[in-house]
């Protein structure tokens, strides 16, 4: 949607409803605004921003603002406020598709009726830890493409999603890669379906869950059950290897996991682990001060 309508300069202003782009006028109508509602909320003086800030003064920084349409006197209250509030709507649905955080809908779905503080509230909390974005993006752009009029409809709306979403998903995993030290994948292994199928989990916002495609354990040491019961369920995890698990591997004579020279082959065992499961090597290991070699880049070989 052209966004540049709320902006500076307010191109489509001096526009009637169907002289707007058509994907303007499909969010219009979504939102119950048509050609009448149009040509009254466009008519609206438009706020300077030149009044309120001498900085913005005589350089044309208008805006049409949802609050100016409520102000005016030559409107009934009803229809101001109906306009007032299909416009709020739009500007705030709009920019949650644009920016997923939070969905009221899918903390709904998610909750129920389970408040914070109970026992069920609690555990669902720890699951939907970190888990908002894909949630939202659910209820958002997933939920309006197989709400499209017909198949192509759905189609061109949700092919170019995932295929954008993926693409950006491998791009976010590489430099995920990049930062803890390890080379870009190469050419060889992106040319795999679990990749990406891992970048296209990536890019829906549940990135972790993209590594038990290939390994039994995340990259963080997580089980897959551990991942999905959240954060304070890894807590508990670590808390009960340190103590009751070292206490049992002391009594069976079995190796235990307390001190730095422990802690330090556990660290060089993952390095391994992961090098076999992915076939890719550290060019900064942990707990070097620097790095030994610069990042190998050789998806093009």
């Amino acid at each position: 949607m052209e966004w540049s309508l709320w902006g500076s300069g307010l191109k489509n202003v001096g526009k009637t409803f169907k002289e707007l782009p058509e994907p303007m006028q499909k969010t219009f109508l979504r939102y119950g605004i048509n050609d009448g509602s149009w040509n009254i909320i466009r008519n609206t003086k438009l706020y300077d921003a030149g009044i309120d800030d001498v900085n913005y003064a005589n350089k044309g920084a208008t805006f049409l603002r949802p609050d100016d349409i409520r102000l005016r006197t030559d409107l009934t209250e009803s229809l101001r406020e109906d306009l007032t509030s299909k416009l709020m709507e739009l500007v705030v649905n709009e920019t949650e598709f644009a920016i997923p955080s939070t969905s009221a809908r899918g903390k709904v779905a998610l909750f129920g009726n389970q408040r914070s503080g109970t026992i069920g509230g609690e555990l669902i909390n720890s699951v939907a830890m970190y888990k908002n974005f894909p949630i939202t993006f659910v209820y958002t752009h997933i939920r309006r493409g197989f709400t499209q009029t017909n198949l192509t409809g759905k189609m061109k709306y949700v092919v170019p999603l995932v295929i954008t979403g993926t693409l950006f998903g491998a791009l976010a995993y590489e430099l995920g890669e990049i930062t803890k030290g390890r080379d870009v994948t190469s050419s060889e292994k992106m040319q795999e379906p679990s990749y990406w199928l891992r970048a296209m989990i990536k890019g829906g916002g549940l990135g972790i869950f993209g590594d038990f495609i290939t390994a039994s354990q995340n990259q963080y040491g997580r089980n897959l059950s551990s991942t999905i019961l959240g954060a304070p369920a890894g807590f508990f995890e670590d808390v009960a290897k340190l103590t009751f698990g070292n206490i049992i591997n002391l009594a069976t004579g079995e190796e235990t996991t307390y001190g730095r020279d422990k802690f330090n082959d556990r660290v060089i065992r993952r390095i391994n682990k992961y090098r076999d499961e992915h076939d890719k090597e550290y060019f900064w290991k942990p707990g070097d001060s620097f790095p030994e070699r610069t990042p190998k880049v050789n998806i093009f070989e």
